[in-house]
């Protein structure tokens, strides 16, 4: 008996741009990152200051750094 294991190709993926993923020097501002724009990638936040910054999609991991005065809302992050 021989068993076919199903061929998994390289699907035509999305070019990732890592600009896309990072929110920096965000000064009395209000960003949001809508479902399905992050994708479950690394997202990173920093240099911001009083701003109020929402990530409604879910992600790997977020580092937060050198931020004054913000409140940060993010949905859910790949973990154990």
């Amino acid at each position: 008996m021989t068993w076919l294991l199903p061929s998994y190709e390289k699907e035509n993926k999305e070019d990732v741009n890592p600009k896309d993923f990072i929110i920096e020097n965000a000064k009395d501002e209000t960003i949001v990152r809508l479902p399905n724009s992050v994708k479950g990638q690394q997202f990173i936040i920093q240099n911001c200051e009083n701003s109020n910054i929402y990530i409604y999609d879910h992600i790997n991991t977020i580092t937060v750094d050198d931020c004054n005065g913000c409140n940060v809302f993010i949905g859910p992050t790949k973990g154990r």
